[in-house]
């Protein structure tokens, strides 16, 4: 990373209050995850309920894969680690951290491992 590249104080703790605000809102998402009851008046049919069951079960795991990744991240971010690629240990783009603050490889890994 050059020192134009390198993230001041005030970046990371932007960072760290955009990560922490996205892990409440997940956690709050995967707390109150309710299912839609057959019984639901704006559900017209079971083969209806039985699709949005489905996305719904979808949605709460991504989110809760989300907020595992997230954690993650903040623990990085405690360690002084965030920022490094966790396969090659090269420094992340911080234009790729700012888009993606949850972003743990860089894009030459992440390429790679998809």
């Amino acid at each position: 990373m050059t020192t134009a590249d390198a993230w001041t104080a005030d970046e990371l703790d932007n960072v760290r209050t955009t990560l922490r605000n996205t892990r409440l809102d997940l956690q709050l998402r995967t707390h109150n995850h309710p299912l839609p009851s057959p019984e639901c008046g704006d559900v017209v049919d079971q083969a209806d309920w039985a699709s949005q069951v489905e996305f719904d079960a979808l949605t709460f795991e991504r989110d809760r894969m989300l907020l595992e990744q997230t954690e993650h991240v903040l623990d990085l971010l405690d360690r002084g680690l965030y920022g490094h690629c966790e396969l090659c240990s090269t420094s992340i783009d911080k234009e790729r951290l700012l888009a993606h603050p949850q972003a743990t490889l860089c894009l030459t890994c992440a390429h790679a491992s998809s």
